[in-house]
């Protein structure tokens, strides 16, 4: 027979506990309705998590459609986050599932790209949202070795030319109009989203 002791007491508090927080998570929530909030940084855990939901979605729910709310207003804080938002793309178009994307505010370089992981009429925005290919990211400091300074600018210049050539085979946007808007600093509103054919439709 199995003892209730006070040990036994303690351990089966902190697991209640711990289920409690697990089934109130705001992201668990979110992830039983079929909805992934992408937002402002994805350092490795968040990655780790992402691409668990992602799969998880393709092995079990595989006929139904997942929707990308999508966010990031913040500058990228290493180049590991630009290479995470890749292979987060990556991915989403390897999977060959259904997938619905949403811009809820303001979409920065290349994590822009997300939004473009959606199929055609399943990509839209937000009446006040906004995106802006221009890459952004730390400033390159004088203080850094050679080294270092090679490997940020092959990070750099492999995003930029993936970001370009993503929007240039995905959108209606012709070579010269994806270079201005790379190299500018230019905000595009949902109007000018929708005229490109980066979104298919204005959520008001």
């Amino acid at each position: 027979m199995f003892k209730t002791t006070k040990q036994n007491s303690f351990i089966h508090k902190k697991v209640k506990i711990f289920k409690n927080y697990i089934n109130n998570d705001p992201a668990t929530i979110l992830f039983s309705k079929k909805i992934i909030y992408i937002g402002n940084s994805i350092d490795y855990f968040s990655y780790e998590i992402i691409v668990s939901q992602i799969l998880h979605f393709k092995l079990f729910r595989f006929k139904q459609d997942l929707n990308l709310f999508l966010n990031f207003s913040n500058d990228f804080n290493d180049n590991f986050e630009e290479m995470h938002t890749i292979n987060l793309y990556c991915l989403l178009n390897i999977a060959n599932m259904q997938i619905s994307t949403v811009n809820l505010g303001l979409l920065k370089g290349i994590f822009s790209l997300l939004l473009l992981s959606a199929s055609q009429r399943k990509r839209f925005g937000c009446y006040n949202s906004q995106i802006i290919l221009h890459p952004y990211g730390k400033t390159i400091g004088m203080n850094q070795n050679s080294n270092e300074l090679e490997k940020i600018w092959k990070y750099r210049s492999f995003s930029n030319n993936y970001l370009f050539l993503q929007y240039f085979m995905k959108t209606k946007l012709n070579i010269i109009q994806t270079y201005n808007l790379t190299d500018r600093n230019i905000f595009l509103n949902s109007k000018d989203s929708l005229n490109f054919g980066i979104i298919d439709k204005i959520i008001i």
